[in-house]
């Protein structure tokens, strides 16, 4: 207690202190508190890095911010499932996320997560953000819904870090079919490890006639990157030429 208050002195915040009361026994010399004011804001990102809740950031990867760790290459000990083959415009679907009955008790439990509905032909301009909306059940205290890409309630994610076991919560179909779609997730047991890419069996879209097969989006990944590096590589010969 008598280091925070020293953090509130060394920023002036002597009236905070006398308003609650906070007597202040002895704290560093001026010269000190200029460290300390130095030492505290250079590791408040560090402290806020593991945020309490999935950020907007993650909207689009998926990935983890700031945990500064690979995700896991072994199989996802969580899936997620749904109660529907099929949808048609304004359906509501029940969506469960648990872990695998297989798996060892001691791993049971996880703290994080994100998920979306997706669409699953690669080649729709809408195939990496999330579709439709979700709702959860009463009382729910570990999810909250978040509006990615400026989209109301289209991703479910964590709110705080607890040790979870399992989830329900509701998918809203859009009132214009998107096509076939799935549910695709990242799932975080601890900071240091977690799972991407879990993805739900597909759910058909009855107002459409393609192919309800899930595409390799490894192959996606792999041409986006080329494309990119040649288009670098172009614009700096053209530098080049011009100089």
């Amino acid at each position: 207690m008598q280091n925070f208050r020293c953090v509130l002195s060394a920023f002036g915040l002597r009236g905070f202190i006398k308003k609650y009361d906070m007597h202040v026994v002895s704290c560093p010399t001026k010269s000190n508190q200029e460290m300390l004011r130095f030492s505290f804001v250079l590791f408040l990102p560090v402290c806020m890095a593991f945020e309490m809740k999935a950020p907007l950031e993650a909207c689009w990867s998926m990935f983890p911010r700031g945990h500064g760790y690979d995700a896991q290459t072994t199989t996802s000990p969580y899936t997620i499932t749904v109660n529907a083959t099929s949808y048609q415009p304004n359906d509501v679907i029940e969506v469960f996320l648990d872990t695998k009955p297989s798996i060892n008790p001691s791993i049971l439990f996880f703290e994080g997560l994100i998920i979306q509905a997706r669409i699953v032909d690669c080649n729709d301009l809408a195939y990496d953000i999330g579709v439709g909306s979700f709702s959860l059940q009463p009382g729910e205290n570990f999810l909250g819904l978040m509006d990615c890409n400026h989209q109301n309630a289209s991703s479910v994610g964590h709110i705080a870090h607890e040790h979870i076991y399992n989830r329900t919560f509701y998918w809203h179909a859009p009132s214009t079919p998107v096509g076939h779609i799935h549910f695709r997730g990242t799932v975080v047991r601890r900071k240091s490890t977690f799972w991407t890419d879990i993805v739900s069996t597909v759910v058909k879209d009855l107002t459409s006639f393609k192919s309800a097969e899930l595409c390799d989006t490894s192959g996606v990944a792999t041409i986006g990157s080329s494309v990119v590096i040649v288009t670098l590589i172009s614009l700096l010969v053209l530098t080049f030429k011009r100089m």
